[in-house]
């Protein structure tokens, strides 16, 4: 049974506390024990969290804190910064402790009985209940026995309160979710993540208008969670958000509404944005249970950390107190690059309710027992179902596996691998029952709430083949969902969705022939592409996580399903490198849309094929732009010297500018903070700060290349661009082509930018593939889509020229001399090594082409606009 003990302090630190101890099993009103002291006065002790505040703020992370300017530090202020925080700390935690250790014999009795609670039981959490804001903004994390029992939860609350109405969570959980102004912040990610969390009917309001929040608080079914990320501030005690871009709201503006929502049954409020006591404050002055937020300005990485963990958490059973307890014990791993990370999360609470709980689902959901943590009795149904698959494959051949597995991340619909809405998470359902039309069925509401989802079209093609009885040929694609390294949560579906979107469009093409697709989802505008008469294409998603040791198990998995005739796949170097053996031992070819490493064509052996160009070819266009445009005879580069990837586009580039009379200013060293994007130390303020010695700026280029998202060089990327801020110009490979880079560009010097990338949609040898993509994604696609949907393409042609296709078939049809094909990226052949010939690559650079908005966008440097 879990145990509560309240600490009570009543008073102000300028005139002193009276102190009160009790304690108590919770769902108990009988207290077991209760003690009273005091603590002295203790002004310079709020002093001193407001010098640690400021030198916090002088760390210049980029915060959701609105209108605080962002200074140009040198590197040596930002050093002097760090250190006087640090400084300031430490001189904090002294004094807290000394004051709360103050050898008063009344107060020693409470630390004493404080200490005989923490040791007699771990099953106990810690309520300090005060109305005092000094003493709420203290770090209580730094006390003493706190620090000795680091796995037991704090949370604050008030000292004057009504009784809340605590009420037990059902399955679905209601929740809005309100995005605000994300000036200079990321809230996709935000998006990202709620959505994967299972069991819950999920709202949406994205930089709403102040009657659109309204109208949705007074929801007459009510809300349990109210989620909050975007701007948000104290002033004069009071919490003031920014909903969209030119709105900030008080909570007093909203008071009646929220009024309605926490008489509705709100539970608990969830505010991932900065400076949240003022917000907190009023929130529990509405009697909401539980209100989570920031106590300062959060990174926005901090921010993306925290949420991630919280939600997986809180989701898999753990009560509030825990859940943001274990989140915060997992921002240590970023403490290093975020300093003070866990000082930021609080929990504060109505002081008489009970811990809340998520609910526990009826029957085992499917994804829950892929993501969320093994259950007990989901080890058992697993060890059951994987004998019985065991005995099975056995009786048949040990060589083809051809069952669906849950929870493998391998999936033809029967398991949700990306974004999880209820109408696609029902479809998995119905799928793995072999329910086909009720399947289909569900697909098509999901496919009707965001036609922009790949994964939703592919598993419907897949239904349909299955539903009809249709004879098909399998494919295979090997997709990066991005998920935290510990945790296995899903992170980011961006880069995959992009593949996918290629992949799916090629597929209802070929399908369109042998059923009513184009019918049930309108698609009239697509040209049908069939393997053969009454032969319909399915695809098999595989999700390799971007890591090397994910890659490999999807690559055996796949290698080992006998159906499956070629991969499209994988996308980054790293993953193609270390799968091409176990595809070359099962004779299994791949295209990949993204992998650019030289070498890959010969360890390949004739089994790997790219519709991509190389490295060679995306170096020479840099190296072009630099020498002959810009003219630009020195450089300095960026990038990960362990991704193969980048080194091999950086040995490419080498030899291409220096042969030409260009140099390269001090060489990519591993580890060093100052050139290695995948550093966890990577400093760019000391990176462009340091490149003040080789003279003016705008002599000396930089050349980005991060890797294919395996490490932080994206990440470390963006901010080496944003702290540039346009004084030297930049040059990047493919992976700058991306909505972010454009964020963090000062808008006043778009075309400091120049990025070589395979393809884009203004400059598309086919744009008739451009058009078809416009009009079912809803939105202009990147060239991963393009590429993507040109393997699958090739795909297609190998297996349409075959009587009786197999493995072997496939790859001598791709390898034959006169293979051809066309797609988004124009003619389509390979070299007798796999490269294909005459690869397209394009020149973009940002620019503000629509007069009447501010906007930049990337365009091709030879047809601006």
């Amino acid at each position: 049974m879990m145990r509560v003990v309240i600490l009570r302090l009543q008073g102000q630190l300028s005139q002193g506390i009276q102190a009160t101890l009790e304690w108590r099993q919770e769902n108990s009103l009988h207290i077991e024990g209760t003690l009273q002291g005091t603590l002295p006065p203790k002004t310079d002790l709020a002093a001193l969290y407001t010098d640690w505040q400021k030198h916090y703020l002088d760390l210049g992370s980029a915060t959701r804190l609105e209108f605080v300017a962002e200074s140009d530090q040198h590197l040596s202020q930002l050093r002097n910064a760090k250190k006087q925080c640090v400084q300031t700390a430490q001189q904090l935690e002294e004094l807290m402790n000394q004051w709360l250790n103050h050898d008063s014999a009344d107060f020693q009795r409470i630390t004493r009985q404080l200490a005989e609670l923490y040791g007699s039981s771990k099953d106990l959490r810690l309520l300090i209940r005060t109305d005092d804001t000094e003493l709420q903004r203290l770090p209580w994390q730094l006390w003493d026995h706190v620090q000795r029992n680091p796995q037991i939860p704090i949370s604050l609350g008030p000292l004057e309160y009504r009784q809340a109405q605590l009420k037990a969570l059902e399955i679905p959980v209601r929740v809005l979710a309100i995005l605000g102004s994300d000036h200079n912040i990321d809230l996709d990610h935000e998006q990202d993540i709620l959505m994967g969390i299972p069991d819950i009917d999920l709202t949406f309001l994205k930089q709403p208008s102040r009657d659109q929040v309204a109208r949705a608080l007074k929801d007459e079914k009510g809300w349990d969670l109210l989620f909050f990320a975007g701007h948000s501030r104290t002033e004069d005690h009071q919490g003031v958000i920014s909903i969209n871009e030119t709105d900030s709201l008080t909570l007093k503006d909203l008071h009646h509404h929220l009024s309605i929502a926490a008489h509705r049954g709100l539970q608990v409020c969830i505010l991932n944005s900065c400076d949240g006591l003022g917000l907190a404050h009023h929130l529990s002055g509405l009697s909401i249970p539980y209100i989570v937020y920031m106590r300062e300005p959060v990174p926005d990485q901090v921010a993306h950390k925290f949420l991630a963990s919280f939600v997986q958490y809180f989701s898999q059973g753990n009560s509030v107190h825990n859940a943001v307890l274990s989140a915060r014990h997992d921002l240590e791993s970023i403490q290093d690059q975020f300093p003070y990370a866990t000082w930021l999360p609080i929990i504060f609470q109505q002081p008489g309710v009970e811990t809340l709980t998520w609910p526990t689902p009826s029957l085992p959901n499917k994804q829950r027992f892929s993501f969320l943590g093994f259950r007990l009795k989901y080890w058992i149904l697993l060890a059951l179902s994987l004998s019985a698959m065991v005995v099975s494959i056995w009786a048949t051949n040990v060589w083809t596996d051809t069952s669906p597995q849950l929870g493998d991340f391998t999936s033809m619909g029967e398991e949700v691998l990306g974004l999880r809405p209820g109408h696609k998470r029902n479809a998995a359902d119905a799928i793995a029952q072999k329910n086909y039309p009720q399947g289909i069925q569900n697909l098509l509401e999901s496919w009707q709430d965001d036609g922009n989802d790949p994964e939703t079209l592919i598993y419907l093609n897949n239904a349909i083949l299955d539903n009809m009885n249709a004879e098909y040929r399998t494919i295979a694609i090997s997709v990066p969902f991005l998920h935290d390294a510990n945790i296995q949560k899903l992170t980011s579906h961006k880069l995959a969705y992009r593949l996918l979107r290629g992949v799916a469009q090629a597929q209802t093409e070929a399908n369109l022939n042998i059923s009513d697709l184009s019918t049930q989802l309108d698609i009239p505008f697509l040209t049908p592409n069939p393997i053969g008469n009454k032969i319909g294409l399915k695809v098999v998603i595989a999700d390799d996580f971007n890591k090397i040791k994910n890659a490999k198990d999807r690559a055996i998995k796949l290698s080992k399903t006998s159906e499956v005739l070629g991969v499209v796949g994988h996308y980054a170097s790293d993953m193609s490198k270390p799968t091409l053996d176990i595809y070359k031992q099962h004779q299994l070819p791949i295209i990949s849309p993204g992998s650019t490493a030289k070498e890959l064509a010969i360890k390949g052996d004739g089994y790997f094929f790219r519709t991509v160009p190389t490295t060679s070819v995306e170096a020479r266009s840099v190296a072009n732009y630099l020498l002959k445009v810009i003219n630009k005879r020195t450089v300095k580069v960026f990038y990960n010297p362990e991704s193969p990837f980048t080194h091999s586009f950086w040995d490419d580039f080498k030899e291409i500018y220096e042969q030409a009379g260009g140099k390269v200013i001090s060489p990519v060293v591993q580890n060093d903070p100052l050139s290695d994007l995948a550093s966890s130390e990577f400093d760019p303020v000391g990176a462009i700060a340091a490149l003040k010695q080789y003279g003016d700026p705008n002599d000396i280029p930089l050349l980005i290349v991060p890797d294919g998202e395996v490490s932080l060089a994206q990440d470390n990327a963006f901010k080496l661009i944003e702290e540039n801020s346009g004084q030297h110009p930049i040059v990047g490979s493919w992976g700058l082509d991306n909505p972010k880079t454009l964020s963090v560009l000062p808008q006043s010097l778009p075309q400091s930018l120049a990025v070589s990338v395979p393809w884009h949609h203004d400059a598309s040898p086919n744009p008739d593939f451009s058009n078809h993509a416009d009009s079912l994604w809803g939105q202009q696609v990147q060239a991963q889509t393009a590429l993507a949907y040109d393997a699958t393409r090739v795909l297609i042609q190998a297996l349409r020229s075959q009587k009786a296709p197999s493995r072997q078939g496939t790859q001598s049809t791709l390898a034959a001399p006169n293979f051809k094909t066309w797609g988004a990226t124009g003619n389509i052949e390979f070299e007798p090594n796999g490269n294909r010939k005459n690869p397209p690559q394009v020149l973009i650079q940002p620019m503000q082409c629509n007069s009447n908005s501010l906007e930049i966008e990337f365009v091709p440097i030879d047809q601006p606009c």
